[in-house]
Formats: structure tokens, sequence, C-alpha cells
């Protein structure tokens, strides 16, 4: 049997991007997985928050601050097979899911 747990969380950092300014935002992140079996879905949000806990307050490199890089360094996680990246103020994001 194959489960899929889903995870959530949040973090706000500064970023420089398409000739503005250093600013922030709030992302907000949404990270599925297919389990292989029973897992305690706790393993999958502990592993989120620590990721996201590392760009929490930092100001975000470029070619690491896009919306599309977040998510693929999230889908990076093990067993992650769907992401999605929102930020609510600007109205945009982006929605990944990997053929696994």
């Amino acid at each position: 049997m194959s489960m899929r747990m889903i995870v959530c969380g949040t973090f706000t950092a500064h970023h420089r991007c398409c000739g503005v300014d250093l600013h922030q935002h709030t992302w907000h992140v949404t990270a599925w997985f297919r389990a292989p079996g029973r897992v305690d879905a706790r393993t999958y949000r502990d592993a989120l928050d620590t990721l996201l806990a590392g760009w929490d307050g930092q100001v975000l490199p470029a070619g690491s601050d896009w919306n599309e890089d977040i998510a693929e360094a999230v889908a990076a996680l093990p067993d992650c097979d769907e992401v999605r990246i929102w930020r609510e103020a600007d109205r945009l994001g982006v929605h990944l899911h990997l053929a696994r």
C-alpha cells in the first residue's frame, strides 16, 4: 500500500529580483510525500521545517530565489513527489508534480 502524506509550512525571506531592490516575501509551501507504507507524517513535516528554517529570515541568493527554485529544492526531500509554492501577497505560485 502506498499513502501520500501532505505537510505544509511558511517562511519569510528577502531577495532581489527583476530589477527591484532588496525586498521581502512570505512563501507558503505545501509538499506531498509518497510514503512507502505506514509512515509517521511528522518525519516529513520535520524535514520540511528544517529546510524552511534555513531560509527563514535570510537573503536568498540569486538563482535560488524564484518560486521554481524553491519548489525544486523542496522536491529534493526524500519521498517528495509534488510541491506547491505560493506567495499570497503577489498571487503568484508554482505547482511542481514529479513523475516518480
